[in-house]
């Protein structure tokens, strides 16, 4: 239910925020439009105008009311890059990259701006300068463990293994239950020959996705890449298990 009109300016863009957040992307419109007939200098109603238009691809309206809250709060690196991702959607990607510029610039020390330049940097193919954006990011919020996944992944692209195994065991001490670290992590220790290390990181990805015929089969596959004869057989096993008829799994078994 939509608070009435006559509430605070306040109230409404609270109101017109949560009701983003329940994709109620509608109401919320009609909610930030009647917080413009209380003011017109408030950058969070046209910023919260632009979340709704962006979520529903009405980019030119989401760009136009982006670049007002800007223009009402310049110092906010948060539009900045929000406008970026506009761009971006839009394919006009030198715009998204000087507006991701100006929201780094603006505000040095926003690790989210960093770490939104980073991912727009990565598929844009410029991968130094992707992981020193992720770096940076690190360095400004060193439990912002979204980036180190990133800059893990990005690393072991780039062959630099070591580094890519630091970066997934810091993410594993926060996070000692997330099957697909274990995994990422459990690969790139088979990669580097470290076998028993590796094993106890494969198992427990599977451990913690028992049920999984997928991660059994990608666990097998990497074994069986190895050399691992045993472990692989041991987890095939296990997934024909789960899926007796599947002739995917029957097929490496019989390998």
């Amino acid at each position: 239910m939509i608070l009435n009109s006559n509430f605070g300016l306040e109230a409404q863009i609270k109101t017109g925020y949560r009701l983003i957040q329940e994709n109620r992307y509608g109401e919320a419109e009609l909610e930030f439009k009647k917080a413009l007939g209380k003011s017109r200098n408030e950058p969070r109603i046209y910023a919260g105008l632009a979340e709704v238009y962006f979520n529903n691809k009405r980019y030119n309206e989401a760009t136009s009311q982006f670049k007002r809250s800007i223009a009402l709060k310049p110092s906010s690196s948060e539009y900045r890059y929000k406008l970026a991702k506009v761009y971006h959607a839009q394919g006009q990607l030198k715009n998204a990259e000087n507006s991701y510029r100006s929201a780094i610039k603006e505000d040095s020390n926003n690790a989210q701006a960093y770490f939104l330049f980073g991912k727009f940097m990565e598929e844009k193919g410029n991968i130094n300068e992707a992981i020193g954006s992720y770096r940076k990011a690190i360095q400004l919020k060193n439990d912002f463990y979204q980036v180190r996944q990133s800059l893990g992944q990005l690393l072991a692209k780039g062959g630099k293994l070591d580094e890519a195994v630091q970066e997934f065991e810091l993410i594993l001490k926060h996070d000692k239950s997330n099957p697909s670290i274990h995994l990422a992590l459990g690969k790139l220790l088979l990669e580097l020959n470290r076998n028993e290390r590796a094993v106890f990181h494969l198992n427990k990805a599977a451990d913690l996705l028992p049920q999984d015929f997928q991660a059994r089969i990608r666990v097998a596959d990497l074994y069986l890449e190895k050399g691992m004869l045993e472990q692989s057989l041991e987890s095939y096993a296990v997934a024909a298990s789960l899926k007796p008829a599947n002739a995917e799994v029957q097929i490496r078994l019989g390998r």
